[in-house]
């Protein structure tokens, strides 16, 4: 059995036509283990849900069928939320917060510093400006920093610090 998401078609709909084709060959002594509907139907995803394929290929206990259109919905719920805010992040940090300028909040300044001085400590190369050399994960702009702080909308520079973990892993000890 082999099936495919449509270009237009919801992930709800493909999982739904999915099941169809489960529930006919069952009807025909040729019932489909939820195992197997499980990979036939991740296989036949679009290439946006890659991450997501591998992570439920990979899981250690297997995914049910029942499970994927959870999965799915959180996926798409994630995609669009990383999605909204991409455009306005680049323009509004380019007129408001521009690195060494004047023009920054002195409070913006003294946030900046101390996630400066918190992420350094745990081994990060802060730097105002992206490397022009082969990029490592333990270099982090203060762009990057500020578009985490304001987009997160987190309260503490602690909290920013977390996310900076959580989004790229510790730094290799050196």
């Amino acid at each position: 059995m082999r099936i495919e998401m449509h270009g237009d078609e919801t992930p709800d709909a493909y999982l739904n036509r999915a099941q169809e084709y489960a529930n006919a060959l069952a009807v025909i002594d040729e019932p489909v283990n939820d195992k197997d509907l499980v990979m036939v139907a991740v296989s036949g995803l679009h290439e946006e849900y890659n991450g997501l394929k591998t992570t439920i290929t990979t899981r250690q206990s297997p995914t049910a069928f029942s499970e994927l259109h959870a999965l799915l919905s959180d996926h798409d719920y994630m995609l669009e939320k990383t999605r909204a805010p991409a455009p306005s992040i680049t323009s509004y940090f380019a007129t408001n917060y521009a690195v060494c300028s004047p023009s920054m909040p002195e409070a913006r300044q003294a946030q900046v510093s101390e996630l400066t001085a918190q992420l350094s400590a745990l081994g990060f190369h802060v730097s105002p400006i992206a490397p022009s050399g082969p990029q490592t994960t333990t270099v982090i702009t203060i762009t990057i920093i500020m578009a985490i702080a304001t987009t997160l909308v987190v309260t503490t520079t602690t909290e920013v610090v977390v996310m900076v973990v959580n989004l790229i892993g510790h730094p290799p000890k050196t």
